[in-house]
């Protein structure tokens, strides 16, 4: 058996095919990446969570302090999952407050450090 040759547009549509959300964030926290069941879970489209500060899907009193640590994160990179075992709030473009589960594993693509973050949701 050969090895499975992909283009780009395949890539796409394996990762929009996922049951996991998928979002690509810069050192900066910016959203540069996000696959169709983001749109599912949280409301917003890719163009419209595009160069947006992963805060923009917390609830807001979680915001104030999550910069530091995305910072922290993005300095010290290291596979994890956030808060096992516990909800993690999220808020999605209407306001509601749901539930995910979130992993956090370091990438880099052409020098440059991101975060991939999976998100879970049950209910969606």
């Amino acid at each position: 058996m050969s090895k499975f040759q992909y283009t780009n547009d395949m890539l796409m549509t394996i990762l929009n095919a996922s049951t996991i959300g998928m979002l690509v964030i810069n050192s900066d926290g910016e959203i540069v990446f996000s696959n169709k069941k983001i749109e599912i879970i949280f409301g917003y489209n890719e163009s419209e969570l595009f160069g947006q500060h992963i805060d923009l899907l917390l609830r807001n009193e979680l915001r104030e302090g999550h910069k530091e640590k995305v910072n922290d994160f993005i300095e010290k990179p290291e596979s994890k999952k956030m808060l096992t075992g516990r909800p993690l709030p999220g808020m999605t473009k209407n306001k509601h407050i749901i539930i995910v589960e979130v992993g956090l594993v370091p990438i880099t693509i052409e020098k440059k450090d991101y975060v991939l973050a999976s998100i879970f949701n049950d209910y969606k």
